[in-house]
């Protein structure tokens, strides 16, 4: 398999961006292959006599990765490549679960004043046939179960909390290692065995969405919850919202809660600079560069994929950079 051949030879390939090849080729002779544990091998390329394809000689610096016996079975071009990275299961989980067919588009309107999100939503909204069948499909059924669940896992654990004097030594989140969830009873119930292999998991919550993103905060750092009004009193004080809360139980100093906001949401890199935007336009940040920096890897993993690691992180800050002018 040839890729090309681009560059100088052909700067009109699909393939070049900004002057240059963004799958990097020609690649480099090498006498060895050399492992690479942040992604690709680089693999050995012999300096061997050029060919004539076409109009232009070719040499091992053009030809792509590939499977003889895989090509030979489909009969088709079929680039293989080692990646030892364990990042690579992200993205098996990202082309599984990417749900229906969607498209990002933007309009602009230099003589326009007004804009209006709904009209805008209604004008550009795309349903595709995956879509509109599980639309159709309707779930009725479950939506009906759930709206005849009397507490949910977070109202049970605040009556749990009025009952059982043992639940107050452990977080809304380190409950299930515990106890059990019992449908039926819609209750708490201490756990027999086998707790030592539960993890539990919240919810994650929008920065946008911003008292039930405190809310969440609380539930990390506080036990022995009975209402919600209990949750945001603090001292015998209570306190009129959940970020009053945050603010005087003192967790909002600093950044640190912003850093666990990007650990934890930390998946694809571009919801994840999404993120980071929001975080930066919506909260109350003390020190966005220390935030750039310990979460610079995160941010900018797929630029690093695409271009190198001294150009990707540029690229990233730009599209943060348009981010933040949008919002």
């Amino acid at each position: 398999m040839v890729h090309g051949p681009c560059g100088i030879i052909n700067p009109n390939a699909p393939c070049m961006k900004d002057g240059e090849c963004s799958k990097q080729f020609p690649k480099a002779f090498r006498e060895e292959t050399e492992e690479n544990v942040n992604g690709y091998p680089v693999c050995k390329r012999r300096c061997i006599e050029p060919v004539r394809v076409g109009k232009h000689y070719i040499d091992n610096r053009w030809i792509v990765s590939y499977n003889p016996w895989l090509s030979k079975k489909y009969n088709a071009h079929i680039n293989v490549e080692v990646c030892a990275s364990v990042k690579s299961v992200e993205y098996l989980y990202k082309y599984v679960y990417k749900g229906h067919d969607t498209a990002s588009i933007t309009l602009k309107n230099d003589d326009s004043v007004n804009h209006d999100e709904i009209l805008n939503f209604l004008d550009g909204r795309y349903v595709s046939a995956p879509e509109a069948m599980w639309r159709l499909k309707g779930q009725e059924n479950e939506a009906v179960e759930r709206a005849s669940i009397k507490y949910t896992t977070l109202t049970a654990w605040f009556k749990l909390n009025l009952i059982d004097e043992e639940a107050h030594e452990y977080y809304y989140a380190d409950i299930p290692q515990y106890y059990v969830f019992d449908k039926p009873s819609t209750k708490w119930q201490k756990r027999q065995r086998g707790g030592q292999q539960v993890i539990g998991r919240m919810a994650v919550v929008s920065v946008q969405d911003s008292e039930r993103f405190y809310l969440r905060m609380l539930l990390l750092r506080k036990t022995g919850v009975i209402s919600f009004n209990d949750l945001k009193t603090v001292d015998g004080t209570s306190c009129e919202t959940f970020q009053e809360a945050c603010k005087v139980l003192g967790l909002l100093d600093g950044d640190q809660h912003w850093h666990d906001t990007l650990l934890e949401g930390a998946r694809m890199p571009s919801y994840l600079r999404i993120l980071f935007a929001i975080i930066c336009g919506f909260g109350e940040v003390e020190n966005i560069p220390d935030l750039w920096t310990q979460h610079k890897q995160s941010l900018s993993e797929d630029f690093v994929h695409r271009y190198s690691e001294e150009t990707g992180p540029f690229y990233a800050l730009a599209e943060l950079n348009e981010l933040l002018n949008m919002a």
